[in-house]
């Protein structure tokens, strides 16, 4: 069933998670790119600093297929604020290539592939995560097959043709292992995923990091900053950013 944006615009968020604060429950309702733009532009010129956007493409080719391809409508939206060119405070980023393929052709946005994982292997490698190159109906991406092997440059070489850096599962980077004695899973030993990525020119811009204990590696507990630990590995090892549902946590830890 399609919903208009009036309809759209009764409803109110509401805190899916069990774990985290009920407070603002019902306070705020489901905003518009456009709104997310004029606030982001607002409080830009508030604070005195640039604040940008990182919108994402959700399943493209399913969206194309349905004769609702989103990029268009995007970049639209994009150039009617005057962000334009590659200085513009925005990255966009999609789990296919296929649509980052054709932006690339028709503007100079950032653009991030985004990698997920389908699970992690007794060995401790990361199962890759298979998208659609294309879906029937949708003619308007190019083909793009993902890369499957992130150890040789080669991958990440193939996604630097159409892109700017890669948003990885951060089990791609620090992958882990089962830990029956702390009852969790323990960290092993960093990938070569973040040295082969800028080696050609991509920023690397892992997710998610949360607080809650149990979303943390057993080896960053026992210290009264836990949540800190997480976010101090990643960025000794030289990520350019970070996906956080608590940010002010990742720039604490990044500042301290």
């Amino acid at each position: 069933m399609d919903f208009s944006l009036q309809e759209l615009k009764t409803l109110r968020a509401i805190q899916p998670r069990e774990d985290r604060s009920k407070e603002y429950d019902g306070l705020y309702s489901i905003p518009t790119l456009q709104e997310i733009i004029d606030l982001a532009q607002t409080e830009s010129k508030r604070l005195g600093r640039t604040i940008g956007i990182y919108p994402e493409t959700k399943h493209p080719s399913w969206h194309c297929s349905l004769g609702l391809a989103l990029e268009p409508a995007l970049l639209e939206a994009l150039q009617a604020t005057g962000w334009q060119g590659r200085e513009a405070p925005v990255f966009i980023q999609s789990f296919e290539s296929g649509n980052l393929r054709w932006l690339r052709e028709r503007s100079d946005y950032k653009l991030i592939q985004l990698i997920a994982g389908a699970g992690i292997r007794e060995d401790g490698t990361v199962i890759p995560w298979s998208v659609p190159e294309t879906t029937a109906g949708c003619e308007l991406y190019p083909v793009g097959a993902m890369p499957k092997d992130y150890t040789t440059v080669a991958a990440f070489e193939e996604i630097a043709q159409y892109a700017d850096g890669i948003g990885p599962w951060k089990r791609w980077i620090v992958s882990a292992r089962p830990d029956p004695e702390r009852g969790g899973d323990a960290a092993l030993e960093p990938t070569s995923f973040i040295r082969l990525a800028h080696a050609t020119n991509l920023v690397v811009h892992p997710w998610t990091f949360r607080n809650e204990a149990k979303e943390l590696l057993t080896d960053y507990e026992g210290s009264p900053e836990t949540e800190y630990q997480e976010y101090q590995q990643f960025y000794a090892l030289g990520v350019d950013g970070v996906f956080s549902d608590f940010p002010d946590t990742a720039r604490a830890a990044r500042d301290k």
